[in-house]
């Protein structure tokens, strides 16, 4: 079973590993234009949006009780899965814009 300490130190490198990606993603956003860049901002609104409430989530488990982590984790668990299908619908848009760019 993971300790509380090793949940945090894993969702922690896993919040750095989105970060970096996000910023990948807002990199390629300014270089979208019209009906394109407005499909894909609300994606990255989506993604921020589900970012903050696994961040919201970590602070949770960092406050508290060693008997209420398990929910939180199972809390943070949904929220992470939300957050990774934010990004999968947002990379499937890239593959989109790719692929009309290549025509």
């Amino acid at each position: 079973m993971m300790t509380k300490e090793i949940y945090i130190e894993k969702l922690e490198t896993r919040l750095d590993k989105w970060n970096a990606y996000l910023g990948k993603l807002e990199k390629l956003a300014t270089k979208l234009k019209g009906e394109i860049k407005i499909s894909f901002d609300e994606s990255l609104t989506d993604i921020r949006k589900r970012r903050d409430i696994v961040k919201t989530k970590l602070v949770q488990i960092k406050d508290a009780a060693d008997n209420a982590f398990n929910d939180l984790k199972l809390e943070t668990r949904e929220a992470r899965v939300m957050l990774v299908d934010a990004f999968s619908k947002a990379h499937d848009k890239v593959g989109s814009i790719l692929e009309s760019r290549k025509k």
